[in-house]
């Protein structure tokens, strides 16, 4: 029988395409039929047909046409029909055509979430960049959540927490928030946002979105532990408008630390530390204000020097309690914290900061066995700026108790040092104590037992 080639390209315009991307690729299987009728298909629902939309939802019921809830054409069309605005003139008929629409959309936008979700599309390579509309409506739906977290009463705090997938959420909007311009003047919604994040992360209930999150985090690409550094780059380096939220930044990273050890674990610490660091100098040098506390509308303006330092603190102990490491406290050693914790002292009258400044002394001083952190203080504690800052402390306070002991304990700890490598000893490569102590006192003049490594920390 002849087959006339061309009236079954007329009837099947996709057939000859199909075929030679089959030859081409054959390990693709079928992506690729009968992709110009699926454009088709969202272009007529694009253009407001509620049969068309329903054609469309239908099809990513579809368990065979899953893959278009991947094409981001597909996204745009569905969000298009929630956001669009009223018609000037309302009537019941045009009312109830657009709460078709939106309802339909909706449904489309659960498909497709839901296959993303189950296909692990969790990837940063391949998303679109925001564009105005996206940011627009990310800031829409990041102040609703966030409001209804953060002051919503309790009866309807319970149902926006408990709805699925409210973590992802929050977490991929979360670390969003740098593709917003440095002069975005709503950046209010992004303090609103780390509070409701912290409160979601600490006194939620076990949320099974939130494993869910730590499992893609953890197990996913490597490019995911960065992506998750975001927030605090962001109120690190982004400019004063982003500082003020530094410190509600501080309490989603040490809420997390705390309901989640394993996620803590694989974050990369250096990086953490040089953004503490770097925040934490420059915050040290804003002199302790002269007016009244701060109040609501000022704290928008300029970050509380005294919740920055202690939210500083407050993520160091909670990382020394989770982390099974303790060689980022060196990076962040070598990066001028010493010198800047201590003028943050200086310049504050609070004496719970000056409590969290004394807990980040005391985790280093029970790590000062190690000739790594020694070498670093040594460098530190001997310098010009410490000194300086040193005799600036008021005598009999709270600061110069703290100072003291820290600063004689590294003083003592140098002097054996130096008496153990007067004396050429070895230094054990692992610690056999079921304790970490700062060192071993045999006789006069003392003599420290230095450890490398150390299974008690």
């Amino acid at each position: 029988m002849e087959v006339n080639g061309f009236n079954l390209y007329f009837r099947h315009p996709d057939l000859l395409e199909t075929l030679i991307t089959r030859a081409k690729y054959p390990s693709e299987g079928l992506d690729w039929i009968l992709r110009s009728q699926r454009f088709e298909l969202v272009r007529k629902a694009d253009n407001g047909s509620i049969k068309d939309l329903r054609a469309l939802g239908t099809k990513l019921e579809n368990e065979y046409d899953a893959p278009l809830c991947l094409l981001p054409e597909i996204i745009d069309t569905l969000f298009r029909h929630v956001r669009r605005p009223p018609p000037a003139s309302s009537d019941a008929a045009s009312d109830k055509d657009r709460m078709e629409l939106a309802r339909a959309s909706l449904h489309g936008i659960g498909l497709a979430v839901m296959w993303n979700m189950s296909c692990g599309c969790l990837e940063t390579d391949d998303s679109r960049p925001l564009t105005a509309s996206r940011l627009q409506s990310m800031i829409d739906i990041q102040g609703i959540i966030s409001w209804a977290v953060y002051r919503a009463p309790a009866s309807l705090y319970n149902i926006v927490i408990a709805t699925p997938g409210l973590i992802f959420l929050l977490g991929e909007i979360w670390t969003r928030q740098s593709d917003r311009p440095r002069n975005d003047t709503r950046y209010r919604e992004g303090h609103l946002l780390n509070i409701a994040f912290f409160k979601a992360v600490r006194i939620g209930p076990d949320l099974e979105d939130f494993d869910l999150l730590v499992e893609a985090v953890c197990s996913g690409p490597a490019k995911l532990r960065h992506v998750m550094l975001k927030p605090l780059q962001l109120a690190a380096y982004g400019g004063q408008l982003w500082s003020f939220s530094y410190p509600s930044v501080l309490g989603v990273y040490s809420a997390l630390s705390r309901r989640c050890p394993r996620l803590c674990n694989v974050l990369p610490l250096v990086d953490i530390m040089l953004a503490i660091c770097h925040a934490l100098t420059i915050l040290s040098f804003i002199p302790p204000p002269r007016s009244p506390p701060l109040t609501p509308e000022s704290i928008y303006k300029e970050p509380d020097v005294d919740m920055c330092v202690h939210g500083t603190c407050d993520l160091i102990f909670a990382l020394s309690q989770t982390r099974d490491d303790f060689m980022w406290i060196n990076t962040a050693i070598r990066n001028d914290f010493i010198p800047s914790i201590l003028r943050s002292g200086l310049n504050t009258s609070n004496d719970d900061t000056v409590d969290s400044i004394n807990t980040v002394f005391e985790f280093i001083r029970i790590h000062l066995c190690y000739r790594t952190i020694l070498r670093s203080l040594a460098k530190v504690m001997t310098s010009a700026s410490v000194a300086t800052l040193a005799s600036q402390i008021p005598p009999h306070s709270k600061l110069a108790l703290v100072w003291e002991r820290f600063s004689s304990t590294v003083r003592v700890e140098l002097e054996a040092k130096t008496v153990f490598d007067k004396r050429g000893l070895k230094y054990a490569h692992k610690c056999s104590s079921p304790q970490v102590r700062s060192f071993v006192v045999n006789s006069p003049p003392a003599i420290g037992i230095y450890q490398s490594q150390c299974s008690a920390v």
